[in-house]
């Protein structure tokens, strides 16, 4: 993860209504990353974690620099 890298959350519920986060462009089997790439992706996780327990819905782009405002997906 040398290079930006940004998570895509599709936020929902699961069949008995729990919040539910499906994740594309998570780093890939085997990934290498630096300590300052884990922190990054801890960062996104997080924050991740945070808006869904808020409650949010839908397609958000999590940028690798959260100074950047998340992009949620029009629905």
């Amino acid at each position: 993860m040398p290079e930006p890298h940004r998570l895509i959350a599709s936020h929902c519920e699961d069949v008995i209504g729990r919040r539910l986060i499906v994740l594309d462009g998570m780093p890939g089997n085997r990934a290498e990353l630096y300590p300052k790439d884990l922190r990054a992706l801890a960062r996104q996780l997080i924050q991740i974690a945070n808006d869904a327990d808020q409650g949010a819905t839908g397609l958000i782009t999590y940028p690798d620099d959260l100074s950047v405002n998340v992009h949620q997906e029009a629905p």
